[in-house]
């Protein structure tokens, strides 16, 4: 697109792959190469040929001994892929790992043992592990390849607004995982450039759908139930067999399927997590988060139609609020925005 005009070379294009860190389960030589091998085995995979190590792009040396069946780059591909190298290094990152050896299969596992869980049962939070992450990347592919982390989060269970607002879990999260992010910056130099919290709103989360919140702004997904959606004798698809057979049963019957026809009436209420975000962005600072684990900080803040009256009494809410707290920066104020959110609106934190 560049050597067309599509694009100039002042944008930046880049790919990104999702990895764990995985730390090996003890220092057993076993442990380390299981847990170096499943780095390679994941990320390495598509990192190592489009990126390449130390100028040589093909797949890991691991892989290739443990899955001698992968195809053989040609040096005209390899020349490809080290003419076309991205201008950044995408990653997706959530959680760790630990990975333990069993000695007499040779079998490897990764067990979470220690490690804080959050509501999806795939989430556990270490923000060393982040930090290992990218010094990981950072030696492996040049300490000069900008790392942007596109995707991080936590997920935390809500049944109303006030709920979601005492958002302990996901605050630090994204103040641990920053912190870590900071440190690697400052203390290992790794070229860390940006990164992406996941997610602004609580959305339809693959199989799971609604019912795992992983945002800093709570969606209500009160408007209904959509009477066309699958029910506990709905017949399901086995992608094992191939066939339709068995029930949906429990799982359709317990799972959120929010009908259509109010989806203009849903509201979005501003976490402590988005408040303690807000700070950040605006002081270019990594805030204390002691003040943002109050259940008391502020009020509802509602964005959407109507009024919200779900747990403690209604709130009017607007399409139209500015940012959810002050705007303040260390050299002064950069102006202030609207602290309501109606009729019980409350507004961000006061400043530091």
């Amino acid at each position: 697109l560049q050597a067309q005009g599509v694009l100039s070379d002042e944008h930046a294009i880049g790919i990104t792959n999702n990895m764990d860190w995985r730390e090996p389960g003890s220092g057993a030589p076993l442990d380390i190469a299981a847990a170096q091998a499943m780095l390679e085995g994941q990320l390495g995979w598509y990192a190592d040929p489009i990126y390449g190590v130390g100028g040589h792009h093909d797949y890991p040396d691991s892989m290739k001994r443990l899955r001698p069946y992968l195809p053989a780059f040609s040096d005209d591909e390899k020349y490809q892929l080290a003419a076309s190298r991205p201008d950044f290094f995408g990653l997706n990152h959530y959680g760790t790992g630990f990975v333990m050896v069993d000695p007499a299969t040779k079998a490897a596992s990764v067990t979470e043992q220690g490690i804080v869980q959050g509501q999806s049962a795939w989430l556990y939070g270490a923000a060393w592990g982040f930090r290992k992450l990218l010094n990981w990347v950072s030696r492996r592919y040049g300490p000069k390849t900008p790392i942007v982390c596109t995707e991080a989060g936590w997920s935390t269970a809500a049944s109303s607004a006030l709920e979601a607002k005492y958002d302990v879990g996901r605050t630090m999260y994204y103040y641990s995982y920053l912190s870590e992010a900071h440190r690697a910056i400052t203390e290992d130099e790794v070229h860390f450039v940006g990164f992406y919290a996941w997610s602004l709103m609580d959305n339809f989360e693959w199989e799971m759908g609604y019912e795992e919140r992983f945002g800093v702004l709570y969606n209500d997904f009160e408007e209904g139930v959509d009477e066309g959606t699958p029910g506990p004798q709905t017949p399901v698809y086995n992608p094992y067999s191939g066939q339709v057979g068995g029930e949906c049963g429990l799982k359709c019957s317990t799972s959120s399927k929010p009908s259509t026809a109010r989806a203009s009436a849903q509201t979005r209420h501003v976490k402590n997590s988005l408040l303690w975000l807000q700070r950040l962005w605006n002081t270019s600072t990594i805030p204390d988060p002691a003040r943002f684990l109050a259940a008391s900080l502020g009020g509802d803040i509602c964005y959407g139609r109507g009024s919200y009256s779900k747990g403690g009494g209604a709130v009017t809410c607007a399409l139209n609020l500015s940012y959810p707290g002050p705007i303040e920066s260390p050299a002064g104020p950069r102006g202030r925005a609207g602290r309501g959110g109606g009729a019980g609106g409350g507004g961000g934190p006061p400043p530091p």
